[in-house]
């Protein structure tokens, strides 16, 4: 027998239609958004290698060797490219200058769904430039203005060498004795009244001393400029843990909290070698060791920053950014334009690079000699920042 549609209910077929049509358009919709969170993650992994290349190229061009330069770019960015299992169409380095080296990075991404409509893959490119930095920062900066804080104090009673201008917008103030000299190889200046004050102790600087200021913020721009944190932290939440490996090794990296960060070695040589190693914190960054210590910036830190904290304090009440060991080395800067910078040490402190803060407090307690700021004055160190 020959069945009929109930002519009672004619939409039955549109409803299947229409049913068939939704289907399809939601897979649209859950295709495309598959392909577009694929599509991010792959894109922040390729800049990711083209910061990296521009990093490792930039200590080259630093020392003036543009091709080294470009070919560790080159290098850095396959080599990158083949561990993330990407096939580069683009790999060059362009517009590189005396002070600049860019990195263009393109490849093709096959796509999950794309093809059903007609996209089988997306072009991907990504770009990154460093620039040579002109700051000439001195080797010690307060930028508190008179009576509002301590300015710069030393009272200390080891001998130190200062490579560079010591300058302070408020109190400048050194008190060692006659058998530990403080020798500065600059001008000490400060706009308060009777101040420079070097005491009775034999303190002397070769450019003398003088009435000068106020005094800019070299480091202004960097807040601007920070890098990414490395994997595992952000600027939100305090750090858990830093990753230490034997010896008292950090893993290179830009390592940053919302909160304190504490860099004291878990490990048996009570040392920290942390090499191509910054750190960022809105509150107290502490760098303390008990033996031999060294740490070098992460060269995508802007101005050859060592630690950057952006709390508000003076030392009068504690500090921002702390350091305290038996011996340091410190190849860059620390800088908290809002608070304190306080370093002490019973043991001989290099610092290849500039300590820069509202207030700034030092001290040597031994006889162990401390040198502050670079060979040839000037301060801030090797200087560079990513642009792109």
């Amino acid at each position: 027998m020959r069945k009929h549609l109930d002519p009672r209910h004619p939409e039955r077929g549109s409803i299947a239609i229409i049913v068939a049509g939704v289907l399809f358009v939601l897979f649209g919709f859950a295709a495309l958004a598959v392909d577009t969170g694929f599509l991010y993650t792959r894109s922040r992994t390729l800049q990711a290698a083209a910061d990296s290349a521009v990093a490792a190229g930039m200590t080259d061009l630093q020392a003036g060797n543009l091709t080294p330069a470009q070919n560790d770019a080159t290098n850095m960015a396959s080599a990158f490219a083949t561990a993330n299992g990407y096939t580069l169409t683009t790999n060059s380095t362009t517009g590189s200058t005396g002070s600049r080296l860019q990195i263009t990075l393109a490849m093709n991404e096959p796509l999950f769904f794309g093809g059903i409509f007609g996209f089988p893959s997306k072009s991907l490119t990504a770009r990154a430039a460093g620039q040579i930095n002109s700051v000439s920062a001195p080797a010690i900066l307060a930028l508190g203005g008179c009576g509002t804080g301590m300015g710069i104090n030393d009272q200390g009673n080891g001998p130190m060498n200062i490579n560079g201008a010591v300058e302070s917008n408020g109190l400048l103030s050194f008190s060692n004795g006659p058998v530990s000299p403080v020798v500065g190889s600059g001008v000490a200046s400060s706009p308060c009244a009777g101040q420079p004050n070097l005491g009775s102790g034999n303190t002397s600087f070769t450019g003398g001393t003088a009435a000068g200021g106020p005094f800019p913020d070299p480091f202004a721009a960097a807040p601007s400029s920070l890098p990414a944190c490395s994997p595992g932290t952000d600027l939100v939440t305090p750090l858990a843990s830093i990753p230490w490996q034997p010896g008292g090794v950090i893993p290179p990296g830009v390592y940053c909290s919302g909160g304190d960060i504490n860099v004291t070695s878990p490990d048996a040589c009570q040392c920290i070698i942390a090499n191509n190693v910054s750190f960022i914190a809105t509150g107290v960054i502490t760098l303390q060791s008990n033996a031999d210590s060294t740490i070098t910036a992460n060269p995508a830190m802007p101005d050859g920053i060592v630690a950057y904290s952006s709390a508000t304090g003076d030392c009068s009440s504690g500090q921002q950014i702390l350091l305290g060991s038996q011996g340091f080395v410190i190849n860059g800067s620390l800088y908290a334009p809002n608070g304190c910078v306080r370093a002490g040490s019973q043991g001989i402190v290099t610092i290849n690079g500039s300590l820069v803060g509202k207030d700034v407090a030092i001290g040597a307690s031994s006889s162990a000699l401390w040198t502050i700021g670079p060979v040839g004055g000037g301060g801030g160190g090797a200087s560079w920042q990513m642009v792109q």
